[in-house]
């Protein structure tokens, strides 16, 4: 019989005692610090992106595959605690995503490749619901070969702007309406660093140079800042605007010193350059809400101060022996931090992989539940039992299908939402007054 999670029924006679148990994490769970791994869903080779979801839960999105092995977008809903709520893919054949944001109605926006049936992909935009239901989604092409789209942005207007690489004439701007449809294009401007600044500009940062565009991409200015040792310049992996109008970004100067070098760079509104710092490399980088600096350097989260010396660096959660890696980050209402990123065994699949850290950087959870006492009668048990709470977030999912079939054989199954919500199913182990031990 299927459970149904919004009431207590009661099948025949019986009584259960339900007799101490701990809570898996505190009624503040977005607070708390902890670590999913969606197993379920392999990741492609590329990067994962992360958005704050409007009812305080988190969004992934990256390239998977589907049933035939097919590259697909996948985007995935949690709750606050990371536990899934929803899923949805887009595309067939060949389609992927390398950005997705949360766009202002509370939808998202992806931009990645679809493949267009004549030998070649293209970029491909596709804007949601706030439940990851299409509204639309459009392609461009610019060339006769595959052309990706690296990155999105939703502009002041409300429309979006979109930045990737065509496969033979280097990068590729569009600017958008609201509904996708393209208004204008350039060709051999941008990299995937752009972004719109407070006052409608477009800036993008390259090499050792800062470059500012107007609403048409027109150049404004440029600065170039020629680092330490500008040999070849830098592979600029983040830009940000920060709280005074100025900019920082993150790079990587391949050609400086055997190994490489990264560099931080803060510059004035006008581009001058305010201090640059050689800190840890990573992928992106915030501003927090003290005016400092976060991102997360392999297997740390480096928390910056305002001007770029490291407060502290934590450890992520993880197997030291698999691979793992952080591709965006967020700051979260409570002060903490989430990160999205992929983790899995060294030389084998991925998985989509998100990560929740208190203000501090660490993940310390509360200690889970380790054991239940149940007493049921009368006894012998009637033939028919079923125990149903409100709508929970399990700990784990119901193994055989949530039903009942025999009764006094049952298994133990506990399901916890907060420190005051158990529920227990029950099936396929005899049924006695002690307690059982969880796994």
């Amino acid at each position: 019989m299927p459970m149904n999670w919004k009431q207590i029924s009661i099948w025949a006679t019986a009584t259960l005692l339900i007799t101490a148990f701990m809570p898996l994490y505190p009624a503040s769970a977005s607070s708390a610090g902890w670590s999913k791994t969606y197993h379920d869903f392999p990741l492609y080779l590329g990067t994962v992106s992360l958005a704050q979801a409007s009812n305080g839960g988190h969004v992934l999105a990256g390239t998977s595959y589907n049933e035939r092995g097919d590259r697909v977008v996948l985007l995935i809903k949690t709750d606050v605690a990371g536990y899934l709520e929803w899923n949805r893919t887009y595309g067939s054949e060949d389609s992927g995503v390398n950005s997705m944001i949360k766009t202002t109605d509370g939808g998202y926006a992806l931009a990645g490749w679809t493949w267009n049936g004549a030998y070649s992909e293209d970029f491909w935009l596709v804007k949601t619901d706030a439940d990851g239901n299409i509204l639309w989604n459009q392609t461009y092409q610019g060339s006769p070969k595959n052309d990706y789209a690296n990155i999105v942005i939703q502009t002041n207007d409300g429309g979006y702007a979109l930045a990737g690489f065509l496969n033979d004439s280097g990068y590729w701007f569009i600017k958008t309406d609201f509904e996708g449809n393209a208004l204008y294009n350039k060709t051999k401007v941008v990299t995937p660093t752009l972004i719109q600044n407070s006052e409608g500009d477009y800036m993008v940062a390259t090499g050792t140079s800062l470059f500012a565009f107007d609403q048409y991409f027109n150049l404004l200015w440029v600065q170039d800042y020629g680092v330490a040792a500008s040999n070849g310049g830098l592979s600029v992996t983040s830009l940000i605007q920060t709280a005074d109008g100025g900019y920082a970004f993150l790079g990587w100067e391949q050609y400086h010193r055997a190994g490489g070098a990264w560099w931080l760079l803060k510059t004035y509104p006008n581009g001058t350059l305010e201090w640059e710092r050689n800190p840890p490399g990573g992928l992106q980088i915030i501003q927090t809400s003290d005016c400092g600096y976060a991102y997360a350097s392999g297997s740390y989260l480096i928390k910056l101060d305002s001007q770029g010396a490291t407060l502290w660096s934590q450890p992520l959660p993880g197997n030291p022996d698999e691979y793992f890696i952080v591709h965006d980050i967020s700051q979260t209402s409570d002060g903490g931090y989430v990160l999205g990123g992929a983790q899995g065994p060294l030389g084998a699949t991925k998985y989509f992989w998100l990560v929740k850290t208190d203000a501090e950087g660490t993940t310390n959870t509360a200690a889970p539940i380790t054991s239940v006492t149940i007493v049921a009668t009368p006894s012998p048990a009637p033939s028919s039992l079923a125990i149903q709470t409100p709508s929970l977030s399990p700990i784990f999912s119901p193994t055989p299908s949530p039903s009942i079939p025999e009764f006094p054989y049952a298994t133990l199954m506990v399901l916890v939402a907060t420190a005051s919500a158990i529920a227990v199913l029950l099936s396929k182990k005899r049924l006695r007054q002690e307690p059982f031990q969880l796994r």
